[in-house]
């Protein structure tokens, strides 16, 4: 059965959106970034102000709390917190596709090795020690999390759209 090609770009809308979020990711999580090390920043102004010395080494903070720590492991955070939607969206849009008629054998076939790919991600970043997982760029921009996503949705949506 052929379908129009309107119903064809209505269900593969959610893919191809969710791609272009994700593409913003890195963006969005730069401004996080900067954001926290403006907040290091003023705090640690503020207690040398208070203390009006130089700090000692024994006021220097352990790693843990160093400003490129923080950073890593807020980008680790953001990544891991958006794991369950990133998993809930594309068999949401799986199952609005195949409520619209679309194609059920290969809808079930894209669920079937994008939801198995989506959770090894998952339990991989969950794994991962997060200064090595946000200190790992593809392209020079995007974790892993955004980039798998951006990959699958993307195919996705393309295949609702050739495919179906």
């Amino acid at each position: 059965m052929e379908h129009s090609l309107a119903a064809k770009i209505i269900a593969a809308a959610p893919f191809i959106a969710t791609s272009l979020f994700y593409s913003a990711a890195p963006e969005l999580t730069r401004i996080l970034k900067e954001k926290i090390r403006a907040l290091l920043q003023s705090s640690d102004a503020m207690t040398r102000r208070e203390e009006s010395t130089a700090p000692s080494e024994e006021d220097v903070a352990p790693p843990a709390l160093n400003p490129r720590y923080i950073e890593d492991y807020l980008e680790y955070t953001v990544d891991a917190a958006q794991v369950l939607p990133t998993l809930a969206l594309p068999i949401l849009a799986m199952f609005f596709a195949l409520s619209q008629g679309l194609g059920s054998l290969e809808l079930s076939i894209m669920l079937a090795i994008g939801v198995p790919v989506l959770v090894l991600l998952y339990v991989r970043i969950l794994l991962a020690d997060p200064v090595n997982y946000a200190g790992r760029k593809y392209f020079k921009r995007y974790s892993l999390l955004p980039l798998i996503t951006m990959v699958l949705n993307g195919c996705a949506g393309v295949a609702v759209l050739i495919l179906v």
